[in-house]
């Protein structure tokens, strides 16, 4: 009975792709949260303590950079329940044709079976295609926040070793902390 409730299809689709994602959670991500808890408190706390100003001419744009993170991981959270959708709907369709070929057969309908086939392959693609693109857009508007803040950071520190205020190992430690909190947001 159970298997008459849920599709075959969709179980496939959450051993395929959930498992693993809690798998990351659990394993990597609980170590990786406490890694960028305290590193990213520590490196804060450095920073403030170097320079408060730079800190928080830093600070901004990283505070838009975890606002647009947010826009965007909702976005990308939409689409990856789509995108288990279509993977579970391909699975459903495919292991449905497997368990009939031979009604398949007996009323000749490889053909027709064939072209759904191919619309829900294509659908497939297509959701994965716009995730990726998603993907690959906030990955690209994280590295441009980071790289313009240390812009920023090289621009103000270098005229804070221009005043004697900071030397050059200090700037380069600065933008180590800094590099330090961005990971985590």
């Amino acid at each position: 009975q159970y298997y008459q409730v849920n599709k075959v299809g969709n179980l496939m689709s959450l051993y395929t792709n959930d498992i693993d994602t809690i798998q990351e959670c659990f394993g990597d991500g609980i170590l990786m949260f406490f890694d960028a808890l305290v590193l990213g408190l520590m490196a804060l706390y450095k920073m403030w303590r170097m320079d408060y100003k730079l800190t928080l001419l830093a600070l901004i744009p990283a505070l838009i950079m975890f606002g647009i993170g947010t826009v965007m991981g909702t976005a990308m959270t939409k689409r990856w329940e789509e995108r288990q959708q279509a993977f579970s709907d391909l699975s459903d369709f495919a292991q449905e044709n497997f368990s009939g070929i031979a009604v398949i057969k007996a009323f000749v309908k490889e053909l027709k079976e064939l072209m759904a086939f191919r619309k829900l392959n294509k659908q497939n693609e297509e959701i994965n295609v716009i995730y990726t693109k998603i993907a690959t857009l906030l990955e690209v508007l994280v590295t441009l926040f980071v790289e313009s803040v240390i812009c920023v950071i090289l621009g103000y520190g270098g005229y804070l070793v221009y005043q004697g205020r900071f030397n050059a190992g200090q700037l380069v430690e600065y933008i180590g902390y800094f590099e330090a909190i961005v990971w985590p947001i």
